[in-house]
């Protein structure tokens, strides 16, 4: 009579280890697809938050409400950080940098960005403020965020509508970690918004 025996022989062993190493194999890449698409989106959502706040209260107060890129620690991280003294009102007459004659890496939006109201005159008061899309990442690793633009801010009027002078007359911004995943928000005049899903900044805007 065969003496009975319970586990795995060295060849079962080897061929299951051998299965699983191919099904993780194909899975993996699915994974890390799904992990850039969830970051890609969860960006562009916290972008689309703050546009709709700055909207909102706009319209509340009955006075302008811009959006722009947060300053650095070491400059002044409650100001444009383009220029720390540019109020709305400047804003609005477009005193900064012509935005269209510079590099969309001058206006680093996964620096961060906020929403900022004017109070009386050069008076700001911080709605809100979002801080560094990378601060978990590397500098130096394939899948840090971006943010392709020509815009260095966003200013809504008191009936909701971007301002005209906003930088151009339909504002775009590309959100990506690589060259196969990324988003582009699109803007019309009256301020709504919608996402587009493309794989590129030189994929034809907005189409």
């Amino acid at each position: 009579m065969d003496g009975a025996y319970n586990g795995f022989t060295m060849i079962e062993l080897i061929v299951t280890l051998g299965i699983f190493g191919i099904i993780f194999s194909i899975a993996l890449p699915s994974m890390r697809d799904f992990v850039l698409d969830y970051r890609i989106s969860s960006n562009v959502n916290e972008f689309l938050a703050a546009n709709q706040l700055a909207r909102s209260e706009a319209i509340k107060r009955g006075r302008p409400v811009s959006l722009c890129i947060a300053g650095t620690q070491e400059e002044d991280p409650d100001a444009c950080c383009f220029h720390t003294k540019l109020t709305i009102d400047d804003m609005i007459a477009c005193n900064a940098p012509e935005p269209g004659d510079l590099e969309y890496t001058k206006w680093p939006w996964e620096s961060g960005w906020l929403v900022i109201a004017d109070e009386h005159g050069k008076q700001k008061r911080i709605l809100s403020r979002q801080s560094s899309l990378n601060k978990r990442t590397a500098d130096d690793t394939p899948e840090r965020m971006t943010v392709v633009t020509t815009e260095p801010y966003l200013v809504y009027s008191s009936t909701g509508r971007l301002v005209a002078q906003t930088c151009s007359p339909n504002p775009k911004f590309y959100f990506q970690c690589n060259k196969n995943h990324g988003r582009r928000v699109c803007f019309d005049k009256t301020g709504r918004s919608r996402v587009v899903l493309q794989t590129s900044a030189a994929t034809p805007s907005c189409a």
